[in-house]
């Protein structure tokens, strides 16, 4: 039993530090993997580090999915721009008299 009880907890204690890892490289899917397989803790500690670091991974996670919100309204202005452009493009500057 205290065998079992010193394996749970080093394999507990080697998540922990994947996930970390996995926030501190920003590696998305890693962390995915990671949230999907949380195992049981026995230690109240590492509880409280898994939730530490899970809302780490959310504001990670959440300001990732405010940069590509912004990125894509950078394109959305972009392809506006090129579309109201490319309308009035090198063929109306010719066409111009002077």
């Amino acid at each position: 039993m205290l065998g079992e009880r010193a394996m749970e907890q080093s394999n507990n204690i080697e998540w922990i530090e994947k996930f970390k890892l996995a926030i501190i490289r920003e590696d998305f899917s890693l962390i995915e993997k990671l949230s999907t397989a949380i195992p049981k803790f026995i230690e109240y500690e590492n509880m409280v580090k898994t939730q530490h670091l899970i809302k780490e991974a959310l504001i990670l996670l959440y300001k990732e999915k405010q940069k590509t919100a912004h990125q894509m309204q950078q394109v959305r202005v972009n392809r506006s721009f090129i579309s109201s452009s490319s309308s009035d493009s090198v063929g109306s500057y010719f066409n111009q008299s002077y």
